[in-house]
């Protein structure tokens, strides 16, 4: 597949600035889609499920700080989190 002239991808976007921003997922929402996606990938290991899932666990009390943060800088940006 080409990629599109840039005429054309200009006029997709000519309208963006419109669209709501997309919000920041909440933490917990992450954290747990971060620990169904590893499941895969540990492959059965038990023993590394549990340290990451002890790990997790741990970043969250750190990481309701970090997201507040993240949540009032976000405010102060011009354009949407997920478009940078």
């Amino acid at each position: 597949m080409s990629p599109k002239p840039p005429q054309q991808q200009s006029h997709m976007l000519a309208e963006q600035s419109k669209l709501p921003r997309l919000p920041i997922p909440p933490l917990k929402q992450t954290i747990s889609k971060y620990l169904e996606s590893i499941v895969p990938v540990a492959n059965n290991d038990v023993a590394a499920l549990a340290e990451t899932n002890k790990l997790a666990a741990g970043f969250s009390r750190v990481a309701d700080r970090l997201q507040q943060r993240l949540i009032s800088y976000e405010k102060t940006q011009e354009s949407s989190w997920l478009e940078k």
